[in-house]
């Protein structure tokens, strides 16, 4: 639950949201796109892996076999892009 609420304080911040429409897209998304997103938007290097792996031990999105990363379930995905108006 601790991955979801830092997932929410973080969607509200807006170079946040730009990693978490990346995120809620239909493909998934690599690891180092998210990287570069967050970099892009001001969000150090670190904190991606660390959000994404805690949302995957959370069993929110799950690594692919090819590293990028999912929703697990695809009504989470719609859940989350309408909650947040992505």
């Amino acid at each position: 639950m601790a991955a979801l609420e830092d997932a929410w304080r973080c969607a509200q911040v807006s170079p946040c949201a730009r990693v978490y429409r990346m995120l809620t897209s239909e493909t998934p998304v690599s690891l180092a796109e998210l990287v570069d997103a967050a970099v892009a938007a001001g969000i150090t290097k670190d904190k991606a892996p660390a959000l994404m792996g805690r949302l995957a031990l959370d069993h929110y999105v799950m690594q692919m076999p090819d590293g990028s990363y999912d929703f697990q379930f695809p009504i989470l995905r719609r859940w989350w892009r309408l909650k947040r108006g992505l």
